[in-house]
């Protein structure tokens, strides 16, 4: 059977399983029919250029978007280390495109924008989208100190465009820079949203005041999430009925009087999902609160974290006691409520945490789990024990494996997408809290002995359905470094390896031009790094760029801090010299190809990122006589030979395919 035979309604069907960028690149262009059924796909599916590489995105932007730039209803677009400048080469530019040929967009989503300079003009690019809906934004820059340097009209005026947005409904808003270092304050918004009745505030902080006045400019707003509140002042207080807030997830830390005073002011909430820290409420406050404040509550789900380092008595007394005041008839018949609790009998702090089942949160951290205790007496089945809301789970220290206890806390992960671990594990009953790895796309490891690498394999060969997307090694001792890591196998290629950070102290560890070869020389198809696509590694020489570069065929970035590179030892304030030079940059610059994109990151100035075109891969590397001994050069010789043919190999298999 040809493809072309298909109906159109399976064809639609079959474009649901590419991915966009693929779709594109693979259907685009093949005929008239095909051009009709890729425009009607994509006004029901989101065009994302995440993780694209940069031989697409020139295809992209040079084959497809003159085309089809007015029919995309949803863009999601990343500045992030992946995709190094792509906000600014597609939208930004002389020669570039404007959002405002975009005319059907409903949604936009912008993911690691590095710098205010770039959100603010691609904001007011915004402006000219008669049909946007939904915003996303998540930004890099979360430190105060810096937003300073930003001028406060200009993030004021961010906020007000948004605001405006005559048909914005939704908003996702993630590290966006308010006017006080502090984050205290709102940013001034003098706008009133027509239409926003859905926000998300990440990474954002406010006080009731301010909160107050966010609610003021956007009247509609029915639910509110992952917002931060702080409140430790007494003159501190709401200033606002809120009539049409029903859902809201909060993080709160201050005084309870203040928990109070935002509760008066919500008299229509029906869904409260709330953390709290060093708060001390026990089951009769809340009931209080409840009763006389949130008489429309009917979903409750909470955690709090608490410590009892002035309280002189045994901590399993304090907890006897503080779940006892969880046992109402309120909790248990009313609405059928029971709570958890976790301790450490070692920790000095008597720091417990307590929470809802079920458990209602993404995150699990063992740091506090020796000891386990909970109001449900029935809480005994397979299914009271699978905490299938977890995403992330970390054991995060070896004391924290230490004190792990499978039988007394036998629960369970089966949906864990992010795990932080330490390895070797002391119990391997630890993993007993995992049924599968069927989900886990991103695993963290330290490595603080040898016979770690064993037990990696392990989960490795666990997760071979999983489609682990990214692995980040640390190696906590010298003495464990080895090169085995690289003979460890994969039943997938994992895309993003990060070996960067590899010390207790913090620092890189750099491999040497030997390591390297290692490296990219394994005799194993199927071994850690040969196919990965991202990159993140400390060299020796900067010649090993070069080498990883040509050799790992599927790169299509890398991110490196290389010993040699001067820029680390230069006095940062003459860095800040429009004279100043960037001398390894330069010196990739001259021997890479122009279709690369190259540059110093923003954040972490010890590390060079390299967006790689892997088309131009082929273009000759210029010996440098300062660098390159005779020997060396005789082998870069025969490395490019034996590189042409594997390139020609590629480029068979893209022309077949």
């Amino acid at each position: 059977m040809q493809l072309e035979t298909l109906a159109n309604e399976l064809l639609l069907d079959l474009f649901t399983y590419f991915h966009s960028v693929d779709l594109l690149r693979s259907f685009f262009g093949l005929n008239i029919r095909f051009n009709h059924l890729i425009f009607h796909h994509f006004r029901y599916h989101s065009l994302n250029l995440r993780s694209i590489s940069k031989e697409h995105f020139d295809d992209l932007c040079h084959r497809c978007l003159p085309s089809l730039i007015d029919q995309f209803v949803s863009l999601d677009l990343s500045d992030d280390d992946e995709t190094i400048d792509l906000p600014v080469l597609l939208l930004l530019r002389t020669q570039s495109f404007n959002l405002n040929q975009f005319i059907h967009l409903q949604s936009l989503s912008l993911f690691s924008i590095s710098t205010f300079e770039i959100l603010y003009d691609i904001i007011c690019q915004c402006q000219s989208l008669a049909h946007l809906t939904h915003l996303t934004i998540s930004s890099k820059y979360h430190d105060g100190k810096k937003n300073n340097a930003i001028d406060r009209e200009k993030i004021n005026d961010l906020w007000n465009r948004m605001w405006s947005l005559e048909k914005l409904r939704r908003c996702h808003l993630d590290g966006i820079p308010t006017t006080d270092s502090t984050l205290l304050i709102s940013p001034i918004i003098t706008t009133t949203s027509p239409l926003i009745e859905d926000l998300s505030l990440k990474n954002m902080s406010y006080n009731l005041h301010s909160l107050s006045h966010l609610c003021q400019y956007t009247p509609y707003l029915y639910r509110l999430r992952h917002i931060t509140v702080y409140s430790y002042s007494s003159d501190d207080r709401m200033t606002l009925m809120s009539s049409s807030l029903t859902s809201m997830t909060i993080s709160f830390g201050g005084s309870i009087p203040s928990l109070l005073d935002l509760f008066k002011h919500l008299p229509y909430l029906n869904y409260l999902r709330i953390t709290t820290l060093r708060i001390h409420l026990d089951g009769h406050v809340w009931q209080d609160l409840i009763e006389n404040y949130l008489c429309q509550l009917k979903k409750f789900e909470m955690k709090m974290e608490m410590d009892y380092r002035e309280d002189y008595h045994d901590i399993e007394d304090i907890v006897d006691e503080l779940l006892l005041t969880y046992k109402s008839s309120f909790w248990c018949r009313e609405h059928d409520w029971y709570v958890r609790c976790h301790w450490n009998r070692s920790d000095p702090y008597k720091c417990v945490t307590l929470y809802t089942l079920p458990y209602a949160f993404d995150h699990f951290d063992y740091t506090n789990v020796s000891s386990t205790r909970s109001t449900c007496d029935h809480f005994q089945d397979k299914h009271d024990w699978s905490y299938d809301k977890v995403k992330r789970v970390d054991y995060e220290s070896i004391e924290t494996m230490l004190v792990d206890n499978f039988h007394l806390f036998p629960v369970q992960f089966p949906y864990v997408s992010i795990l932080n671990i330490y390895v070797p594990l002391i119990d391997e009953q630890i993993l007993l809290h995992f049924p599968s790895f069927d989900h886990l796309k991103s695993l963290n490891v330290c490595i603080y002995k040898s016979s770690g690498y064993d037990q990696l394999q392990e989960i490795f060969d666990r997760s071979c359905s999983s489609g682990l997307c990214s692995f980040r090694c640390q190696i906590l001792m010298k003495n464990c470094f080895s090169t085995r890591l690289f003979q460890l196998t994969v039943a997938h290629p994992i895309q993003r390896i990060d070996l960067l950070n590899s010390r207790l102290d913090r620092r890189c560890y750099y491999y040497s031009k030997e390591e390297c070869l290692v490296i990219v020389h394994s005799s194993l198809p199927s071994s850690l790094v040969m196919k990965c696509e991202v990159l993140l590694i400390g060299v020796k020489s900067r010649i090993s760029i070069i080498d990883l570069i040509e050799q790992l065929s599927n790169l299509r970035v890398l991110i490196v801090e290389c010993e040699e590179d001067r820029y680390n030892f230069v006095e940062k304030s003459s860095l800040l010299s429009p004279c100043s030079r960037d001398e390894l940059i330069e010196w990739l610059q001259e021997h890479l190809p122009s279709t690369y994109v190259i540059r110093r990151d923003l954040h972490y100035t010890s590390r060079v990122q390299l967006w790689i075109n892997r088309e131009s891969k082929s273009k000759r590397i210029v010996p440098d006589q300062s660098i390159y001994t005779s020997t060396q050069a005789n082998k870069l010789s025969q490395f490019m030979r034996s590189f042409r043919q594997l390139f020609s190999m590629d480029t068979s298999y893209i022309m077949y395919k």
